[in-house]
């Protein structure tokens, strides 16, 4: 990868037009925060590491990840376009207008749909709530019952698939394509690719903060980001090359053992797809094929892959639950958790560390890209529930 190449918007997709006008209309929805960037400043001397930062999505919205970014703008656009080609729609409808207060208004029978793990169909259903259309979530059988629970409050029609992501996204697709149904996924494939990419666009957000929020003297020599199908890891990387140019830090991405579907495609030098049932307890990672809108920023722009196998997440989360005093506490789900744990993993022998190049002058940057999405699940990981942990990280 040379490094040293400008953004190449018309390589990528994402022009930086496009992604300034998302970060304005995300920035402009009512209840919009910027998420907070925590440093763990014990845990990085402990781990030989000059600092370590993490970006916690754990309340972003209310809805507890990063996909309160992405599919909600994207939500919007899809309606929002519908009006253009003269649906009925009151003018100045927003993703966070109250419940019911678009309803009415909106245009008759739009119903948006998507297949999950959990976070997106989440943050899919609550913003066609929020705008008065309907919603069809898909969800593969390994999807917690607490998680469609989550899905299911906001509106949202369930559909069970007998199968995995892939899977579910195929049935998806094929509803939409008989009923009518709108897209909105992270995931592009071929003929579909638009949509992600808006999704992408609203993920940049995080990276707009970031350079906010980060020391301009100590700029992040690593950055660890959750594969999935790639879509938040390749708008991260945009941001980043965007901002930074050729001094953008070191990207390491981490995919689960049973979902690697990213590594897999840059070893092959094209996108392949990995099979099986992708049962891994970091269930937001759980995709086995690369998003097509995103290929071409996990191709050129990531530095080096973890394959993860699931017990280091578990770890991270504990590790997050019960910090070395003086450093917060941070309620992580298994996949929000698991950019720690690839650290954790890439730490532990003098191989891997100097495969990475992480020594005592390194500046890391984490994401906590989703709280505790299952309370249930997360007790039995860590041993405490969350209100338990919030309750003892402020006593």
């Amino acid at each position: 990868m040379d490094r040293s190449s400008d953004y190449d918007a018309g390589r990528f997709g994402l022009t930086e037009a496009a992604m300034a006008q998302a970060q304005r209309t995300i920035a402009a929805w009512p209840g919009y925060q910027v998420t907070p960037l925590h440093r763990l400043d014990r845990l990085a001397k402990r781990l030989g590491l000059n600092s370590l930062l993490v970006k916690a999505e754990t309340d972003r919205l209310g809805l507890d990840s990063f996909k309160a970014l992405g599919a909600p703008y994207a939500v919007e656009q899809v309606v929002l376009g519908e009006a253009s080609r003269g649906r009925r729609m009151t003018p100045g409808i927003s993703v966070t207008a109250p419940h019911g207060g678009a309803r009415d208004a909106a245009p008759p029978r739009i119903t948006v749909t998507c297949a999950t793990d959990g976070n997106h169909g989440r943050a899919v259903a609550w913003a066609a709530q929020r705008l008065g259309v309907d919603a069809v979530i898909y969800v593969p059988r390994m999807v917690s019952k607490a998680r469609i629970t989550a899905i299911a409050r906001h509106g949202a029609q369930i559909v069970e698939v007998d199968g995995n992501y892939d899977e579910a996204v195929a049935c998806a697709q094929t509803d939409a394509d008989r009923f009518g149904r709108h897209v909105v996924s992270d995931f592009g494939y071929a003929g579909y690719e638009d949509v992600p990419r808006l999704c992408m666009l609203g993920y940049t957000m995080l990276v707009h903060e970031l350079v906010g929020q980060l020391d301009p003297a100590e700029p992040p020599t690593h950055i660890v980001i959750q594969g999935g199908c790639g879509a938040f890891a390749a708008a991260v990387i945009a941001g980043l090359w965007r901002e930074w140019g050729a001094s953008r830090p070191s990207v390491i991405v981490l995919e689960p053992i049973a979902a690697a579907g990213l590594y897999e495609s840059v070893r092959a030098g094209r996108p392949v797809s990995v099979s099986g049932d992708h049962d891994t307890v970091m269930g937001g990672l759980a995709c086995g094929t690369v998003s097509m809108p995103a290929w071409p920023l996990i191709r050129d722009g990531v530095d080096l892959f973890v394959v993860l196998p699931d017990r280091y997440a578990l770890e991270a989360m504990r590790v997050y639950a019960g910090p070395i005093e003086g450093d917060p506490a941070i309620v992580a789900g298994e996949t929000g958790a698991s950019g720690l744990g690839a650290l954790l993993a890439l730490l532990e022998n003098r191989e891997t560390r100097l495969a990475a190049n992480l020594d005592e002058h390194s500046h890391v940057l984490l994401f906590v890209c989703e709280g505790a999405t299952d309370p249930a699940a997360y007790r039995r990981h860590v041993g405490s529930s969350p209100d338990q942990i919030l309750r003892l990280s402020k006593g």
